[in-house]
């Protein structure tokens, strides 16, 4: 069981009570478990301002775990080296007052192992300098808090904090804190931080620690500490179970969000307020699923839009976006379950930038879209603010009412103007200026059948009418072509001003193509009124086959078709290929033919004789004569019977013919000798010529 030791627990002095001396105090006091003050009957003997802090732990000792709880206004002086005996104890809770001189935490400190929580509330009292590097050796402490504390140049947190291992929740609030945070505490708390917050702190001027991808940080929230910070912990938005993010009223903060952003797995809940963070808002938000409130607030260096993907976070439910560089056309799409939903441009917004198109960066501008007005008549959409920006046209004109009765409508300083539909008009008759603001919009005229006074709602007529009786109008309406506002000119058909319709063809068609043809009459091919191909009125002329007027079928070929390829060879015949009057050598109207022995030869020239006729004069017949002169041969030849005269005769014709023969040969080859020895060979004396 966790006891309670309450030092000079919350109580006024008696009135009239004789003061005790401390020894008697304490002896007084404590109880047979070692404990001061442990009862509720002792409550009025615990009197104010006792600087005796070493008489306090003169009680029996202390072997339980316990918490020490030291009140504002009932304990003064320092905090007593003793203070490392109670090794046992778990939570230590110190409040001064700002009138008590400035605070030492003695080095002692690090002998309570098992401190569990550890929290100082000053109401703007001082550390001393400096702090012990022993507050490292609390490596039991999940809980550290720090209110209203004066950190002493030279008394910041020592690097040793980094040493924290079990560290769950960092607290600084309203604090002085001049000196640097311990770059050891970004690595040293990754592994088990959950909540750090830092709150209205001055003085400060350093890099915030990095807790890259912690497995356990849920809350990281840095609001209101100056001067400057600085922020580069591109992997913190990988930690898998970061809910909460804040970074709010700081004007001297340097850093940017990372990509990393888009990618948190958990994130829920993201307050970007009063901040110099840099940032753009674009379509990847539509990646952070379990996004459920999204404000964005005076920070100049936010840009982008609000994309149509915001519609794809289930669970948002609350979008405020005011006074930053995100600005464009508002989303025409929601998200399911949102409720609340700002749009607000830069302070001091001066709708006079607004045309003729919007100038001033982070301004919202177009026409509210109609999901809006749908989302408020359904009652799902239960607080809706555009103002200080471009938004203009008319306002949804939607039928019903809006369906919350506790809704919250304001549409300010913005280009709508009338006529006021009648959902916003029922709800601005019955709904007063806490939930309902028309004012500084492009309105021209009351509300009809309503005078102004009666809406319960603040509304404003701020509208101009233009030249032609138009709210807000740019007496388009009204000006005539040539840029006379109420003017009488107009375009005639061909778009010119006042003009005479040049442009007209015979068939009154702007710009066509109609002509009259030689009959007069529009768009007409001169057939009506008997014209020939020559243009003539009743002329006989013609188009020939090739078209050409009396033309001589000059493009017909040798069949008669017009424009055809055939035509006649070299032998007269139409689409011939010389074929029919070439000879056998190629020759047009040549000599030569084939025999019957298929020879190509000139037959009716002289000694021209057939090459393959056998002796029976049969072409390539096989008939020959015997040697007894028969053709064809006969059997009954017996050469043995002729007369030895008639054989000795045949023989002799042919020797005759063989001898012939032969001394031809002979001539031949003596006159070849000469020459080769008259060129070649050697002189007949045997002696060498010179």
């Amino acid at each position: 069981m966790v006891h309670a030791l309450v030092l000079a627990a919350a109580a006024a002095t008696l009135v009239g009570a004789t003061p005790v001396e401390d020894r008697a105090y304490v002896d007084a006091f404590c109880d047979a478990n070692g404990l001061l003050c442990a009862g509720e009957d002792r409550d009025d003997y615990c009197v104010d301002s006792h600087p005796f802090w070493s008489e306090y732990f003169m009680c029996k000792p202390l072997s339980l775990g316990f918490d020490l709880v030291l009140h504002n206004h009932n304990v003064s002086g320092q905090m007593p080296t003793e203070i490392g005996l109670l090794t046992n104890l778990e939570k230590l809770f110190v409040e001064r007052d700002v009138t008590d001189p400035p605070f030492t935490v003695p080095s002692e400190i690090g002998e309570l192992a098992k401190l569990d929580f550890l929290a100082f509330e000053f109401s703007f009292g001082n550390f001393s300098a400096p702090l012990p590097s022993e507050l490292g050796r609390l490596t039991s402490l999940s809980s550290v808090n720090f209110v209203g504390v004066g950190f002493a140049p030279g008394a910041e947190l020592p690097p040793e904090v980094g040493q924290w291992s079990a560290l769950e929740d960092f607290f600084m609030f309203a604090c002085a804190y001049p000196g640097t945070f311990p770059a050891t505490a970004g690595p040293g708390w990754s592994d088990t931080i959950v909540d750090f917050v830092m709150q209205f702190v001055v003085g400060a001027d350093f890099d915030l620690p990095a807790f890259g991808n912690s497995p356990t940080l849920r809350e990281y929230s840095v609001q209101s500490v100056a001067p400057a910070l600085r922020f580069d912990d591109p992997e913190l938005f990988h930690s898998p179970s970061l809910q909460f993010l804040t970074l709010a009223d700081l004007h001297g903060f340097d850093g940017a969000l990372p990509p990393s952003f888009y990618g948190s797995p958990a994130l829920r809940n993201v307050i970007l307020l009063l901040c110099d963070i840099e940032f753009e808002l674009d379509e990847r938000i539509g990646q952070l699923a379990t996004l459920d409130s999204l404000l964005i607030q005076e920070t100049p260096r936010v840009s982008g839009s609000i994309p149509s993907e915001i519609a794809q976070l289930d669970l948002l439910t609350t979008l405020i976006v005011a006074d930053s560089g995100v600005g464009g056309a508002l989303p025409t799409a929601l998200p399911p379950l949102l409720d609340t939903f700002t749009a607000a441009g830069p302070a001091g917004f001066d709708r006079g930038a607004c045309s003729p198109a919007p100038s001033q960066a982070g301004t919202f501008f177009g026409p509210l879209p109609d999901v809006f007005a749908e989302r408020l008549i359904a009652g799902s959409l239960v607080s809706l603010v555009v103002t200080d920006s471009c938004v203009n046209g008319t306002l949804p004109d939607l039928a019903g009412s809006i369906g919350d009765a506790s809704a919250a409508v304001e549409i300010s300083n913005t280009d709508v103007h009338d006529p006021l539909p009648d959902w916003l008009l029922q709800f601005a008759l019955t709904t007063g200026a806490e939930r309902c603001d028309l004012r500084n919009n492009s309105f021209c005229y009351k509300p009809k059948p309503y005078a102004l006074s009666d809406l319960a709602c603040p509304i404003s007529l701020d509208g101009e009418l233009d030249e032609c009786g138009v709210c807000e109008g740019d007496n388009s309406t009204c000006t005539d072509c040539a840029g006379v506002v109420n003017g009488h000119a107009c375009p005639d058909l061909c778009g010119e001003c006042n003009g005479n319709n040049t442009c007209l063809d015979c068939a009154g068609v702007p710009f066509g193509t109609h002509v009259y043809d030689a009959c007069q009459c529009c768009g007409g091919d001169n057939s009506t009124c008997g014209i020939d191909c020559a243009g003539v009125i009743g002329g006989s002329a013609e188009p020939d086959e090739c078209g050409v007027c009396n033309g001589d079928n000059a493009c017909v070929d040798c069949f008669g078709k017009p424009f055809g390829s055939a035509c006649y060879d070299a032998c007269g015949v139409c689409g011939g290929n010389n074929a029919t009057c070439v000879d056998c050598r190629g020759v047009v109207d040549g000599d030569y033919v084939r025999d019957l022995c298929g020879d190509c030869v000139d037959i009716d020239a002289p000694g021209y004789a057939p090459t393959c006729f056998d002796c029976a004069g049969t072409p390539h017949g096989a008939a020959v004569r015997d040697l007894c002169g028969n053709c064809p041969a006969s059997e009954s030849c017996d050469v043995s019977g002729m007369a030895l005269a008639a054989v000795l005769d045949q023989c002799w014709a042919w020797l005759w013919w063989l001898a012939l023969a032969l001394a031809l040969v002979g001539a031949a080859l003596c006159a070849w000798a000469g020459v080769f020895r008259a060129c070649c060979g050697r002189p007949r004396s045997g002696r060498r010529q010179r």
